[in-house]
């Protein structure tokens, strides 16, 4: 761990703090790779959790991968779906992982994953709209 490492993670922390998704993201991928903080997959994962339920694509899709891979968290292959759902107009990975799922799900958990997707989408839109500013 370098100096200039510590320092980029105390900056995003900052920034995280007070909800700024970006540095959420950062801080998480600091977490995931140990970069100025102890490695640590479930840190990583609830930052990561935090920038995505403002929006933040890139996170949805680490959010999606880590539900659907467990590592540090419990398995959930539906809240996987819905995420890695959401990061899909953007992500190959997400696609691909999704089109493994729509194959490999018994047609009442697919159809679960697609409503658990639209609650998400709602969810993530409505927060999105009340911290926008008022005109």
């Amino acid at each position: 761990m370098t100096p200039d490492e510590v320092r980029n993670v105390l900056f995003h922390l900052e920034k995280a703090n007070k909800g700024d998704a970006a540095a959420q993201f950062a801080l998480g991928r600091c977490y995931a790779q140990g970069e100025g903080a102890e490695k640590d997959s479930s840190r990583a994962f609830a930052w990561y959790r935090k920038a995505a339920d403002q929006g933040h694509v890139e996170a949805q899709l680490m959010v999606g991968l880590g539900l659907l891979q467990g590592d540090g968290i419990t398995r959930d292959v539906i809240e996987a779906y819905a995420y890695l759902s959401l990061a899909s107009p953007v992500h190959a990975q997400a696609r691909s992982s999704l089109d493994l799922l729509d194959k490999q799900l018994e047609p009442a958990r697919l159809e679960a994953a697609r409503k658990r997707t639209t609650k998400l989408r709602s969810e993530i839109a409505s927060r999105h709209a009340s911290k926008a500013p008022a005109n």
